[in-house]
């Protein structure tokens, strides 16, 4: 290992001295009601590590859209327990206070009075959490801190998670700039195997799965005109044919792929995580109820009230190689949790409306948000975009491809830069990479090797410390 970078290492702190959680930390929970009839669910954990009043908080954003922040996030990647309620050896509170919101409304246990009160954008789900921050930022600094500002925040996020980040952070600086969230001091925006352009990580389906012998030449061929199809009918704003596409592309990976997992390319026939799969369950019922002859005898009034009441059943899960998605996670949230909690209302379950809120924002799935990544640059807002390696769905490629389309001023000055090598401290003496890093201004990038769609499960070590090397250039 090169001396230059043996220093880089240790000036981000990768070389530590490991902090031990205590079985009772510093708490905090509740709701904000950021519209009339839209409930915000968050659960703060403030960490017990180091000068505590001073560590950044990290604010969590799950996927889905509809993935619960503080069930999924939480007891599956990165919270001080697992699902199993064991302690986390790699859980990101050795590093920062951790700030899990359930996002948007009707996510996790958050919750919806009037289905009209659904987020249908990504711009109206950020401008419920900039509501939010502002309420729960103001909590916090009094009740939990004492200070007039709280530390340096950063948003962390994965999947959909990744695609409201950016906009939210731009959202963050010009409630700033109107005299709102005066408290609070914006960090940085981590965009995880974020959504940021899903026409972008699609397009790069063939090649990269021909690249790891998922494919031979001939499949690559044949995907590649689907997906080129795909970009030019996005391109010309051709949003429902860009969807059938979109599906066929997918249906047609999946059935000569031996049904690789999108989410993790080393595994096959994995079932899909919960809520897409419950998704899909309730679309198949909704095709087969539009059939039945009296569906189209009834008033258009009927139609959806008679939809509306259609009941999805769990697809049988498959062994899996990697509990992705926590089988028991229902049960925990549903119960120790929700007593431990005490304040959520009896009509609300856990999940109950995560597919409803799915259905919401689905027509805008697949629209980009490049312009966001931009405007938080431009505002000097710090960007940071981490991806695993071994993620189809939202894969690497995809990710430089919408980041070449970036404005940014500094992108060819990024280019230029070294890409450095980065270490797990448990490999470090044997110098097995863990990821690389690259960064040029207020940009940079993980590239987060043996990982896929879900860092903090696949390389739990190597996510913490590239946590902790984000937050350390902080402080």
């Amino acid at each position: 290992m090169s001396e230059r970078i043996f220093v880089f290492l240790l000036q981000l702190g990768l070389v530590y001295a490991d902090c031990v959680i205590p079985d009772e930390i510093h708490e905090a929970w509740g709701y904000v009601d950021v519209r009339p009839k839209a409930h915000m669910f968050w659960w703060f954990m403030k960490t017990p590590c180091g000068d505590v009043d001073n560590r950044p908080i990290v604010i969590w954003l799950q996927g889905g859209p509809g993935g619960s922040g503080t069930g999924y996030g939480n007891f599956m990647e990165i919270g001080p327990q697992d699902n199993n309620l064991q302690p986390r050896n790699h859980t990101w509170l050795k590093e920062a206070s951790l700030l899990f919101i359930d996002s948007p409304v009707g996510a996790g246990f958050s919750y919806v009075d009037d289905k009209d009160a659904f987020t249908t954008t990504v711009y109206e789900v950020a401008d419920d959490l900039v509501t939010a921050l502002g309420e729960i930022s103001a909590q916090l600094r009094l009740k939990h801190y004492n200070a007039s500002r709280l530390p340096p925040i950063f948003i962390f996020s994965e999947s959909y998670g990744g695609k409201v980040a950016p906009v939210f952070g731009s959202k963050i600086v010009d409630a700033q700039a109107k005299g709102s969230l005066s408290d609070v001091k914006l960090g940085g925006v981590a965009i995880g195997d974020g959504a940021v352009s899903v026409v972008d990580s699609a397009s790069m389906w063939p090649e990269y799965l021909f690249q790891i012998s998922q494919i031979d030449l001939h499949q690559r061929i044949i995907m590649q005109k689907m997906a080129g199809n795909f970009e030019d009918a996005y391109a010309h704003g051709d949003l429902d044919t860009s969807y059938q596409l979109l599906g066929s592309l997918m249906e047609t990976i999946a059935n000569v792929t031996d049904d690789v997992y999108f989410y993790n390319i080393i595994y096959h026939h994995q079932p899909n995580p919960p809520l897409k799969a419950n998704v899909e369950d309730y679309w198949s019922n909704v095709e087969k109820l539009k059939q039945q002859k009296n569906y189209k005898k009834m008033t258009r009034t009927g139609q959806i009230a008679y939809l509306s009441s259609v009941k999805t059943r769990a697809k049988g899960w498959l062994p899996q190689a990697v509990d992705y998605n926590g089988d028991n996670l229902d049960t925990l949230m549903g119960e120790k949790v929700r007593r431990k909690l005490g304040i959520i209302p009896e009509k609300v379950s856990w999940g109950g409306q995560a597919i409803q809120c799915y259905i919401h924002l689905g027509d805008e799935l697949i629209l980009d948000v490049i312009d966001s990544v931009d405007d938080c640059l431009e505002k000097g807002v710090r960007v940071i975009v981490y991806n695993g390696m071994l993620d189809l769905i939202i894969n690497s490629a995809g990710q430089d491809k919408w980041i070449n389309k970036l404005t940014w001023p500094g992108l060819q000055e990024y280019y230029k830069q070294e890409r450095i090598p980065l270490y797990p401290p448990s490999l470090l003496k044997e110098q097995r990479t863990g990821a690389f890093h690259k960064a040029y201004k207020n940009f940079e990038y993980y590239w987060v090797l043996m990982s896929g769609h879900m860092v903090p499960i696949d390389a739990p070590e190597m996510a913490l410390e590239m946590v902790r090397s984000i937050l350390a250039k902080e402080q």
